[in-house]
């Protein structure tokens, strides 16, 4: 059975209505957040974000940063183009967002049911709760703060970290088959490819995260004489994300338009001047996924898409707590975005090892509880975002 008919088999089931179910539920949720967080005045991104898309379309200059990494900016642009700006740049931005997160939890949701075997109403509720989960902002009581200190998850201020998300999930998820003992062809190393040359035109920060990650744990396998792809690993991976990052790190610090800035090892110093209690709010930022690991840490230490997924978070929150770039870019925190990501990542692959291995009910009940309290964050989280100008 070829590609094509295991994918006509599977519609002639009942599963394609599950997987619209979790898309439209995840878009009825996305979008009203969104419409409010861009369409009125409120702190974000987004505006700078429109701007440079403008710019483009008018041929005129933008900053080297952003020429970097275009690809928000090249799309919601050629939305405006192709419908003739029957589609204003605010509702395309809107409309990314809300496709991004479809996009997401449909990936995941595939992954569930075909990798992990997990029943349809688990499959459904999971990515429900990786998309929307939030830190257990426990401390925003004593100093107001929502999004500072901790690692952010459901982002609603930032277009690029957003529409990150499903091409990030999309790339892990073919490095995980770096390791599963099976030389793959070329059309899907080609995929792959491009898929993490997408990502980083999206923003760089996952490949930046995933690319020493899968390193790593290509060094472990070869150590431990398991198998590895070294094909995949090099042409899916290693070559075009090198690549890629080269050229961008390149242009963002040698340029003539750039100025002078470079990465520079500034441990805590970008953190710890937006927020207090960093250790504290670290821990409460992925209780779902440290349960995980204490419940199912036996089977997790051989499970490839689990270790990956580990190494990955460690790699980006490394970056973000010592790494900064100097001169006037050192506040802007750009750092923060490798841990970001790579929680997201960690939360999603968290998901299938929830749904894939099954347990007693006294090892489920807390993770349960785990997710379920880090959807309620996310609630809170989305609540508040709706009271307030500022998205800290």
């Amino acid at each position: 059975m070829n590609f094509w008919q295991k994918i006509r088999s599977w519609l002639s089931g009942k599963e394609w209505l599950a997987l619209i179910g979790v898309m439209a539920l995840v878009s009825g949720v996305a979008y009203p957040i969104y419409y409010h967080r861009i369409m009125t005045p409120v702190d974000n991104d987004f505006g700078s974000h429109i701007l440079f898309a403008q710019r483009l379309l008018m041929h005129e200059p933008m900053p080297v940063y952003t020429v970097v990494h275009p690809l928000f900016q090249v799309i919601i642009g050629g939305i405006y183009w192709l419908s003739r700006s029957a589609v204003g740049l605010w509702d395309a931005s809107i409309l990314v967002m809300v496709l991004a997160l479809a996009a997401q939890a449909a990936i995941l949701f595939v992954w569930l049911r075909k990798r992990a075997q997990a029943g349809i109403f688990i499959s459904m509720i999971l990515p429900v709760v990786v998309t929307f989960a939030a830190p257990l902002m426990l401390l925003a009581g004593s100093d107001g703060q929502y999004y500072y200190g901790y690692i952010g998850l459901a982002n609603y201020h930032n277009p690029t970290v957003v529409l990150l998300r499903p091409l990030a999930l999309a790339s892990f998820l073919l490095g995980i088959q770096v390791f599963e003992g099976r030389t793959r062809h070329w059309g899907l190393i080609l995929f792959s490819a491009v898929i993490l040359i997408a990502s980083a035109l999206v923003k760089p920060n996952f490949a930046l995260s995933l690319l020493p990650a899968i390193c790593l744990l290509a060094g472990w396998y070869w150590l431990q004489r398991r198998p590895v792809d070294w094909t995949f690993l090099f042409g899916g991976f290693i070559l075009p994300g090198v690549a890629v990052l080269f050229v961008q790190g390149l242009f963002s610090f040698f340029s003539p338009e750039a100025g002078q800035g470079s990465i520079i090892f500034a441990p805590f110093q970008v953190e710890q001047a937006f927020s207090s209690w960093l250790g504290l709010k670290f821990v409460l930022s992925l209780i779902f996924p440290l349960t995980v690991l204490i419940i199912y840490f036996k089977q997790i230490r051989n499970d490839p898409a689990m270790l990956l997924a580990w190494i990955g978070f460690c790699v980006g929150a490394f970056q973000m707590y010592f790494l900064a770039e100097s001169n006037d870019r050192f506040f802007d925190g750009n750092f923060r975005w490798s841990a970001q990501i790579m929680l997201y990542v960690l939360f999603a692959a968290s998901a299938y090892a929830a749904g894939r291995y099954k347990g007693t009910l006294k090892q489920r009940w807390p993770i349960w509880l785990a997710a379920a309290a880090q959807l309620a964050a996310g609630a809170v989280y989305y609540a508040h975002l709706f009271q307030v100008a500022s998205y800290r």
